[in-house]
């Protein structure tokens, strides 16, 4: 079955604020699936997008978002939900679990001859886990020929050994 264009809206600076769920009859027992979504406009107001009999909704937030959207609908660990004061629909341990920020420091070295182009490669692994990936770019810019340096602010003490 092939998707019908007629059958998709696309709402424009829309903002998805939780999904909506319903006990379905496929399943018994407390289980629920999605049926659509809350979401708010452009203009702050807030709309329901539901999707029609055999529809799906599909949920491509990426990495922090999906897990946030899950948690914010009430899937996910029970405590935590109701440490927020989310009503838990599926207790679920595992959602937004083991999730790390991907902070970046980069290094940047001019060598004195010409790097072919590549792509980011992973080149080590530190023992907390920590990737550390280096990659080679064309610079659109010359470097300068030297450095400027200003003196040291620092001035030692020869009594004590150490900067003051």
């Amino acid at each position: 079955m092939y998707a019908r264009a007629r059958n998709i809206r696309v709402a424009v600076y829309a903002s998805v604020e939780r999904i909506l769920l319903a006990s379905s009859a496929v399943y018994t027992g407390s289980m629920q699936s999605a049926i659509g979504v809350v979401y708010r406009g452009q203009k702050g107001r807030y709309h329901h997008a539901i999707v029609h009999e055999h529809g799906e909704v599909m949920l491509a937030a990426g990495a922090i978002g999906s897990p946030q959207l899950l948690q914010l609908s009430g899937i996910g660990p029970g405590p935590y939900l109701s440490s927020w004061g989310i009503p838990v629909a599926h207790h679920l341990p595992s959602v937004g679990r083991f999730l790390f920020d991907n902070p970046r420091n980069g290094i940047t070295i001019v060598p004195s001859i010409p790097l072919e182009q590549s792509l980011i490669q992973v080149v080590g692994i530190t023992d907390c886990g920590a990737y550390i990936e280096a990659a080679s770019n064309v610079i659109p810019f010359a470097s300068p020929a030297y450095c400027v340096y200003q003196k040291s602010i620092f001035t030692t003490v020869p009594e004590r050994g150490y900067p003051y």
